[in-house]
């Protein structure tokens, strides 16, 4: 039977947990740091950018199950390991189809997230330019620390242009603004219900 995939954006984390849930999933460790480690990536775009380059260069034999994480995912969720251990979150993953795997939360349109970006993140508008939504009541629900468990199918449900589209996003710089507002969009980008808009769908043309 063949182990769903587990993958894993690290910088200078020590990654001796991977050890404990290697019978469950195969790690596949990106570096981006340790240059002579296998999977070097260059440090630009945070763990969005490693996550986008994992889709686009594997959207073809993508397992049915991935676990997208940071190097240390107990940052962000103390209860990962016995998470992820638990047989019943890859049945939940498969009715649900995306899980995150952090706190689930409620933002308004200009996320406060950083103190280095004193104007918040522009929600509002890229949540309508991809999905057409309209933030009601000027708050949207979200899911903090960019760890979650998807289906191939889920990942699927989107072109691999968009992607593309995304990665380019986070290709210029280590910390970009564009890294923090992707790890928002995470439960937006692979809801099977959820259709891109016809804006984006023009624009992915040239993707």
């Amino acid at each position: 039977m063949t182990q769903n995939n587990i993958v894993i954006a690290r910088y200078k984390e020590n990654i001796d947990w991977v050890k404990s849930i290697e019978k469950i999933y195969h790690p596949i460790i990106y570096n981006k740091y340790y240059t002579t480690e296998n999977n070097y990536l260059t440090n630009v775009g945070r763990e969005s950018h490693t996550y986008l380059y994992y889709i686009v260069n594997n959207y073809e034999k993508l397992s049915d199950i991935t676990i997208f994480c940071q190097g240390n995912p107990l940052d962000h969720e103390p209860n990962f390991i016995s998470k992820i251990s638990d047989p019943t979150i890859i049945d939940n993953t498969k009715i649900f189809g995306f899980l995150g795997l952090g706190p689930n939360v409620k933002e308004g349109p200009y996320a406060n997230f950083d103190p280095r970006h004193p104007y918040g993140l522009p929600m509002f508008y890229v949540l309508n330019l991809l999905f057409g939504i309209t933030i009601e009541n000027n708050t949207y629900n979200t899911i903090y620390g960019a760890q979650f468990i998807v289906t191939k199918n889920n990942i699927q449900n989107r072109p691999i242009q968009f992607y593309k589209f995304l990665l380019q996003l986070v290709s210029d710089e280590s910390n970009p603004i564009e890294g923090y507002i992707c790890e928002r969009l995470w439960p937006y980008i692979f809801n099977s219900k959820l259709l891109l808009s016809t804006k984006i769908c023009k624009l992915l043309k040239f993707f």
